[in-house]
């Protein structure tokens, strides 16, 4: 049933994203097929489960030991909460005072006054 299901998530994507650059929606057209791709992505590792190379590798003998599990749990959840702000981005990668200037950030130096006073 699954297997049914991802096939037909898939098609969906791939004709909404034939359909969109027809009408040229090319943000649409990005974003189903960013869908597609995924979903072809999944199917193809629930393909091989449990195997990750045949015969010799599997999703057991390929994990991490428990705490680096854990640890790496903890580092991606700082990195969607941190990271994905578009203020910390700008703050964390600009060398310059023009970083923050450009169109998609202007007004947020007003926003954030104590980051304005770091740079």
């Amino acid at each position: 049933m699954q297997n049914t299901q991802d096939v037909l998530w898939t098609s969906l994507f791939a004709v909404v994203a034939l359909v969109a650059l027809w009408l040229r929606r090319f943000a649409l057209a990005k974003f189903a097929t960013i869908g597609q791709v995924t979903l072809i992505l999944e199917g193809w590792s629930l393909a091989h489960y449990p195997n990750l190379v045949t015969p010799d590798i599997t999703m057991i003998n390929a994990a991490a030991p428990e705490f680096t599990l854990r640890l790496m749990v903890i580092v991606l959840e700082f990195g969607a909460l941190f990271c994905s702000r578009p203020w910390a981005i700008c703050f964390i990668f600009s060398r310059a005072e023009s970083a923050c200037q450009r169109p998609h950030f202007r007004g947020l130096e007003r926003s954030l006054p104590r980051f304005a006073s770091l740079t």
